[in-house]
């Protein structure tokens, strides 16, 4: 115990294994395996399971084992399935070489981040130093008041990594189209 979906067993795994959850693909065939790697933070791929209700939990699917074996002989990167309302949208490839720039003055910079990192935005730069401030905290709900203070990166970085695999922060910036947040759209609710 604690058994699936509870991420425990599945974090041990990764902890012998030497990766970090983040790294991992679980493959089941149960709704179960699918929430728990969805807890611990790991991908997911459902097997034998064409007509499943909650096949939406699986990063992807295949409707048989052998299917999945075939799949893993020349294997092409998967969607996350955060970014399923991309699929199939042009500029996939584009997204990735802009990036999102906001300055650390910005009263909505983690609402505004999460909200551009739920349209596809991959890449974000926070242009100086800041804390979340209690207004910025307010604004997601959910956040512990543990957040308070927290420097803005580290926040950001951790509300990305926990909610959009495929987001970051960025240092540098070299190399990548910066696109800057309308000073308008700073003060708007998301």
């Amino acid at each position: 115990p604690p058994v699936k979906p509870a991420p425990e067993a599945l974090w041990r795994a990764a902890e012998r294994m030497g990766t970090p959850a983040s790294g991992c693909v679980m493959v089941g065939d149960f709704v179960y395996d699918l929430v728990g790697a969805r807890r611990a933070g790991m991908r997911a791929v459902l097997v034998q399971r064409p007509g499943a209700e909650w096949k939406h939990w699986a990063d992807a699917s295949f409707d048989r084992l052998a299917d999945f074996v075939e799949y893993l002989k020349e294997p092409v990167p998967l969607l996350p399935w955060e970014y399923r309302s991309l699929q199939g949208r042009d500029g996939l490839d584009e997204l990735a070489r802009c990036a999102l720039s906001i300055p650390a003055s910005c009263d909505n910079l983690l609402a505004v981040s999460m909200y551009y990192a739920a349209k596809g935005v991959l890449n974000f730069h926070v242009e100086g130093e800041g804390s979340v401030t209690a207004e910025q905290w307010s604004r997601i709900p959910g956040l512990s008041p543990a957040w308070l203070d927290m420097p803005l990166r580290e926040a950001l970085g951790f509300l990305l990594e926990s909610r959009y695999p495929l987001a970051g922060l960025l240092e540098d910036t070299s190399g990548y189209s910066m696109v800057a947040v309308d000073p308008e759209e700073q003060g708007a609710s998301h």
